[in-house]
């Protein structure tokens, strides 16, 4: 859990800290703080819309992993489990990916399908 707290806490500031050095905006200097950075910005200016939408969600991807870390460093055995699924074909569902291919239209072209299955016996 400590890994994918850091993994995504990264995947959101990463992306901050290089709107943060391009230098066009003074107040671009709060991304460099992770987790409170991205709700600093937004409060200290106007953003179009689409700008307030990239800032919430990079806000929220630091905030969950920031949570995970915090959680992963609290309870430790929790986060250490390891949950493994059996594959030896005795469970009553089963899930399982699925590709197919498809002729997309009348000029030959393959589309491709991706999905789930599921099965099981009742």
């Amino acid at each position: 859990m400590f890994g994918r707290g850091l993994g995504l806490l990264l995947v959101g500031y990463l992306p901050a800290v290089g709107v943060g050095f391009d230098g066009q905006d003074k107040d671009g200097e709060y991304l460099y703080y992770p987790v409170a950075g991205p709700w600093m910005y937004l409060a200290r200016g106007e953003h179009d819309n689409v700008g307030t939408a990239l800032l919430v969600i990079d806000g929220i991807v630091q905030d969950l992993g920031a949570l995970q870390i915090v959680l992963a460093v609290l309870w430790p055995r929790e986060a250490n489990t390891k949950r493994t699924a059996s594959a030896t074909g005795n469970e009553r569902v089963q899930v399982t990916p699925r590709f197919s291919r498809y002729q997309a239209d009348t000029d030959g072209k393959d589309g491709y399908q991706m999905g789930m299955t599921a099965r099981g016996r009742f």
